[in-house]
């Protein structure tokens, strides 16, 4: 007598569901009174058509395994609660049921009759008894018959419309389990929109589930396989899913050439949770179950991931690089819907992601590189999305132009956001969930804003980011902007006190969003948040905090690190953020030096006051008002007395004093205030001119004299015109040394004062 091995598994039902192998387990329906069934007579029957299938036909295959059937049984009353009939009053119902119990030989066994009460009460807030259930067990078939309907109160409607009457029956059962069986049938030779089908045979002999295997070998690499053997193949690196099912298509995203090589075997769990698995088919007429495949999109840049859940389920997502590497298109697909999803990004000039379009569904169920999926709306002959049509900076210096411009709805992810979309007029008549498919609309017919922008300042950081639509759209006033702004000494103590440091080691970080409301971040170097706040007005249709509050500060926009000095000239700049339109007033003070001689001519000491030209320049970083740039000019140079006589005297540090007051009306948005300080060159004429006659202590052939008589000790009396100009160029530094050794000058030498011995050095050569 042949012995075969034996397992067990379990099947479970529960009202409407299927058993394992296609029988009905359970109550199939329910008695609804949406349906005028609960009413006295009405009946249901619940059964173990499992068991009794094979109580009846012990030939059906797999036989159970004896007394292993276990079942659960509920008996209940309850309201109704996805009906929609109008419950029009409080009530309560009683409804007794007459019901019967039968045991594995389907004889009754038990007949009694119980009732069941629920009760409802209307009003926000109340409480009310919605069903009333009986639990028993090991009925193999239950009747359930309604003998009364009793309504308590007075109502004027039927109430038993709104009732249901549940006889649900649960079962599980051990089955014999033949796990020697491994002739499974398996093939997979059939590619379905880029996917292998695999798929094996569906005899039953108690199975619950299957695990199925595949593994890539790269053809290269398949000659150190052989001979072919399981462990070899599918040891390290197979992929395993587990299915009810008796197919399933695997995803084909491997590169170069190869060959998928597929196992299948049957498993079943045990009613206690034990799981047996069989053995595995990997042969088909004694050659390995495989199928060779030349690479997915060879020619393309591109990286897969995949995530598996239960029953094979899966999501696929393939992102696609271009040449920098950079990620142009993300293409998605699960096996569940067997939908196709693209999302694209594009770049401007410095590489930077500029567009990011909306994911959106593709008519092609395969997963690849999408050509030309969104396109540029005003060129009919440009296939794609150019550069000029969103990358502002490259096209007009300023991160403050036009928009991108909007995308085609003929095609990509404009026509599913738009009312060109195919899928609006599907399923007429019933219901479609695609109607409520949002419109990215544009400006004009057949144009659409699927996307978000984001505009970047010179330097790299985020200026603006826009939303989806035109009314989120760059220059809409309702995209977000970034603003960024130094910290003032003053303003981190009033927060912190003086503990807090020096403020150039922190940043302060603004953000006016979609709604108009700025919201300001202290952080430090770390990049850590260290203090928040809210500036500005508050945003319209919303009430302002109770700590709103508008006081008048004063900031500081020039210190010692903003100060440069370029050339001749003090450059200072500093940003400055409005989060409130009004008035500001601005302030330069500015008390000049004077450099202080003792003029050999007078016996004196001479003073030169310093003598500037002073720019301030308001610049807004993203504004079209014309009166942008605001410039202010000024100087402290007078043509009088006080610059030909050099006498030091009070009067003239007086009259050349700086005190220099204005006021802007300023709109929110960002701004750098730039602060340019320069030397007078009508000044610096005056006193090159004033030195060179009545301060100097030597004229200029007492320096002539003097350096013709070294060229005469350093060349032996034999003086050439060649010799004479190399000896000058040597002698320069000599000559410079004995002007400031000789006119007690102390201070380092102006560039007026170089170029004055620049003009008599070239006149002695």
């Amino acid at each position: 007598m042949q012995i075969l091995s034996k397992w067990i598994f379990r099947t479970f039902a529960a009202l409407s569901l299927m058993a394992f192998h296609g029988l009905a387990i359970g109550q199939t329906n329910p008695l609804l009174g949406s349906e005028g069934s609960v009413k006295v007579d009405s009946f249901r029957v619940s059964s173990d058509g499992v068991y009794f299938s094979r109580f009846f036909n012990p030939s059906i295959l797999p036989s159970l395994i004896p007394n292993s059937t276990r079942i659960r049984n509920l008996v209940s009353v309850s309201i109704e609660e996805d009906s929609k009939t109008y419950i029009q009053s409080d009530f309560t119902a009683t409804l007794r049921l007459h019901i019967t119990k039968y045991n594995d030989q389907r004889v009754a066994y038990e007949d009694f009759d119980s009732s069941f009460t629920v009760n409802y009460v209307k009003g926000e807030g109340a409480t009310y008894n919605a069903s009333a259930r009986l639990i028993f067990e090991n009925a193999y078939e239950v009747k359930v018959q309604i003998d009364s309907i009793n309504t308590h109160g007075t109502t004027d409607w039927d109430v038993s419309s709104v009732l249901r009457v549940d006889n649900i029956l649960e079962a599980s059962h051990d089955f014999v389990f033949d796990c020697k069986k491994q002739n499974l049938n398996l093939t997979a030779e059939v590619i379905i929109n880029g996917e292998l089908l695999a798929q094996w045979d569906g005899t039953d002999y108690g199975q619950t589930e299957y695990d199925l295997e595949w593994a890539w070998i790269d053809e290269s690499a398949l000659e150190s396989y052989q001979p072919l053997t399981q462990e070899k193949i599918f040891e390290n690196n197979a992929t395993r899913v587990t299915l009810t099912k008796l197919m399933y298509k695997i995803p084909l995203l491997y590169d170069d050439t190869g060959r998928i090589f597929v196992r299948v075997r049957p498993a079943q769990i045990k009613s206690d949770g034990q799981r047996i698995e069989g053995e595995w088919t990997w042969k088909k007429n004694n050659e390995p179950v495989d199928y060779s495949f030349n690479g997915h999109q060879n020619n393309l840049n591109w990286q897969a991931s995949t995530s598996y859940a239960e029953e094979g389920k899966r999501k696929s997502v393939v992102q696609y690089f271009d040449g920098t590497l950079r990620n142009r298109q993300t293409v998605t697909k699960d096996n569940t819907t067997g939908t196709t999803i693209v999302a694209e990004s594009f770049y401007d000039y410095q590489g930077r992601p500029v567009i990011q379009v909306l994911p959106a569904p593709s008519l092609n169920t395969m997963i690849e590189y999408a050509q030309n999926f969104n396109q540029f709306a005003q060129f009919s002959n440009f296939t794609g999305y150019p550069k000029e049509a969103y990358d502002k900076l490259a096209a007009t210096g300023s991160i403050c132009a036009d928009p991108a411009k909007p995308l085609s709805t003929n095609s990509g992810t404009a026509n599913y956001y738009s009312p060109n979309n195919p899928l609006l007029n599907t399923n007429p008549g019933g219901y479609n969930e695609n109607k409520y498919i949002p419109n990215s609309e544009g400006a004009v017919a057949g144009e659409a804003y699927p996307f978000t922008e984001t505009r970047f300042t010179a330097d790299g950081r985020i200026a603006s980011q826009s939303g989806v639509g035109p009314t989120f759209r760059i220059g809409s006033g309702h995209e977000t902007k970034y603003y960024y702004e130094s910290v003032a000494q003053d303003e981190l103590d009033a927060l912190f006190g003086t503990d807090a440091g020096i403020a150039s080691h922190y940043f302060k970080n603004i953000v006016r969003d979609a709604n108009g409301q700025y919201s300001v971040g202290y952080s430090d170097m770390h990049g850590r948040t260290v203090a928040t706040a809210l500036a500005g007005d508050a945003p319209a249709m919303l009430d302002p905090l109770e700590s709103y509050n508008v006081k008048t500060t004063t900031k500081q926009l020039i210190d010692n690190e903003t100060n440069n000095i370029v050339g001749k000239s003090i450059i200072s700049s500093k940003s400055l953020v409005v989060t409130k339109t009004g008035k500001y007033e601005f302030n330069y003070e500015l008390k000049p030096d004077q450099l202080k001689l003792m003029a050999c001519s007078l016996s004196t000491e001479i003073c030169y006051d310093c003598v500037y030209n002073l720019q301030i320049t308001i610049s807004a970083d993203c504004n079209n008002d014309p009166d942008f740039p605001f410039t202010v000019l000024d100087s402290n140079f007078t043509i009088n007395g006080l610059l030909n006589d050099p006498v030091c005297s009070d009067s003239g540090k007086t009259a050349l004093f700086f005190s220099k007051e204005f006021t802007k009306d300023l709109p929110e948005g960002a701004y750098t205030i730039t602060k340019t300080l320069t030397l007078n060159d009508n000044a610096r004429d005056i006193y090159r001119e004033a030195f060179s006659k009545s301060d100097t202590c030597k004229t200029f052939e007492d320096f002539y004299n003097e350096t013709y008589q070294v060229l005469l000790s350093q060349s032996n009396c034999n003086i050439t015109c060649e010799s004479c100009n190399v000896s000058i160029g040597k002698t320069f530094t000599i000559f410079k040394a004995k002007f400031i050794a000789e006119s007690g000058f102390t201070g380092p030498l102006s560039d007026s004062m170089v170029n004055a011995l620049q003009v008599a050095y070239n006149e002695a050569k």
